[in-house]
């Protein structure tokens, strides 16, 4: 109920989507409660998906992504990469850019950072 609720006042969505099937069936199921929040609240559109946990080395991971692709078209942002340092990061309650500056995990976070800011 709650993030229902949420959507009635917000106006952008970022939707999270990890790279594995279930994660897609879930993402769809989100998709209708963006579609039936927009009934009272028309401002309301998915801005940006974020496929996350993308493991290049695993072949369901890159057809997930494909998916995600074909699915929402030119509103999917670069993935975020499975990174050991993002749950390292967390376990030493940092941000991934006080962890590890220089890691894939916080340059994948640092485009990410980029895009919101452009897209305001």
């Amino acid at each position: 109920m709650l993030s229902i609720a949420v959507l009635y006042a917000a106006q952008k969505v970022i939707l999270p989507v990890s790279t594995e099937y279930l994660s897609l069936v879930g993402a769809t199921d989100y998709v209708h409660n963006v579609e039936a929040a927009r009934k009272r609240n028309p401002m309301l559109h998915i801005e940006l998906v974020l496929p996350t946990f993308l493991d290049g080395r695993v072949s369901r991971s890159l057809e997930a992504l494909a998916l995600i692709r074909q699915a929402f078209g030119p509103i999917v942002a670069e993935p975020i990469r499975v990174n050991t340092d993002l749950s390292e990061a967390m376990s030493h309650h940092q941000s991934i850019f006080e962890y590890a500056p220089a890691s894939r995990g916080a340059e994948d976070y640092g485009k990410l950072v980029s895009l919101v800011l452009r897209h305001g």
